[in-house]
């Protein structure tokens, strides 16, 4: 019975003791955060998109520098010019438009490793920069000094060759500097404002006086040799006029004398074949020949004629040949001489005025 009552009272024990001991305390609530001040938010630089300008070093011309990584090459610029006569680059002759001028560079290339290396037109890559920071790269030939020939030839280690390259550049730009590039962007830059020698007068606008501006349109005395735009695009040819004189023509002009109130006009030429080739069919509308007068009027219409006889004629002079024929043209009888001016057929190419005024008839 004792044993009963015990084990009761134990039981009753546990039961009013479990609600204590199981009992949560009460929980506080957690303070709030105190209010932070937004921080400031700062305004990030713009970001500029394009390509960063390709490393390189300021050099001087004369001295020799090695550009290259993988297949290292030395190059020496010895010289850089303007130009405003033709180039030959190989079997084409390279001829400033009327709006152009030729920059020459001539520099010698130098194979520095001991293995033999390839040395032909993009071995490097040139770009002239003008004032006004705009680019002009170079025409994709390079050539030999000695022979105007171009190449594509492995230098032996050690060897040198001496090359030039050619940039048309506007006529009225005058060059701020040179870049010279290699196949993995290194750069050579050769600062020239103000270095490079004047164009040769017969080239030069008198207008400015530091030599740099070009003519548009060319000048030449009677008698005097100039050189005629070339007649194609492909530029194979290298041919010089010149106007050794006018005078009246008495005989017939495609087998008919002159018309009532006109007069035949014979324009005396020398044509001379400066090429490295055979020149192609020279014939009356090779070129235009723009015949003006006095009163302000022209003709162009003309035949080309033999140097001593009547009859029409067409040349394919050899290289380093001349020979002579006469332009007759159909002019009013009252009109006098002022000008001829010869074009080629390449459009945009300079044009080319002999004087003649001073011819009495």
């Amino acid at each position: 019975m004792r044993r009963v009552l015990c084990a009761v009272l134990l039981a009753a024990s546990a039961t009013v003791a479990l609600p204590v001991c199981a009992q949560k305390k009460p929980v506080k609530p957690k303070p709030k955060p105190a209010a932070t001040k937004p921080k400031p938010t700062q305004n990030k630089p713009p970001y500029t998109l394009g390509t960063q300008q390709m490393s390189g070093s300021e050099v001087v011309l004369g001295k020799e520098y090695t550009l290259g990584k993988a297949s290292p090459m030395n190059i020496s610029m010895t010289r850089v010019e303007y130009r405003g006569d033709r180039v030959r680059l190989g079997n084409e002759y390279c001829m400033p438009l009327a709006a152009e001028k030729l920059v020459v560079c001539t520099f010698t290339l130098h194979n520095p490793q001991s293995q033999e290396v390839l040395a032909r037109f993009d071995t490097f890559r040139f770009t002239v920069v003008d004032e006004k920071g705009a680019n002009t790269e170079y025409i994709k030939e390079i050539a030999r000094p000695e022979t105007g020939e171009t190449f594509s030839i492995s230098l032996k280690p050690g060897q040198k060759l001496a090359a030039y390259v050619v940039i048309p550049m506007a006529a009225d730009a005058d060059i701020e500097k040179l870049m010279v590039i290699s196949s993995d962007d290194q750069v050579l830059r050769y600062p020239l404002k103000g270095k490079l020698a004047p164009l040769a007068a017969a080239f030069a606008d008198p207008s400015e006086p530091k030599g740099f501006k070009a003519k548009t349109e060319y000048t030449a005395k009677v008698g005097e040799v100039f050189q005629i735009p070339a007649r194609d695009q492909s530029c194979r040819e290298a041919l010089s006029l010149a106007v050794e004189g006018a005078s009246l023509y008495t005989g017939a002009k495609g087998g008919e004398p002159a018309p009532e109130d006109y007069k035949f006009v014979v324009l005396n030429m020398r044509l001379r074949n400066e090429g490295h080739e055979k020149c192609e069919l020279v014939r009356w509308d090779s070129w235009g020949a723009l015949l003006r007068f006095d009163d302000g009027t022209s003709s162009e219409e003309k035949l080309m004629m033999h140097p001593t006889s009547d009859r029409e004629t067409e040349y394919s002079p050899e290289k380093g040949s001349e020979v002579k024929f006469r332009f007759v043209y159909t002019v009013p009888k009252d009109v006098k001489l002022k000008s001829v001016t010869f074009t080629g057929a390449v459009p945009g190419g300079r044009a080319t005025t002999i004087d003649l005024s001073g011819i009495t008839l």
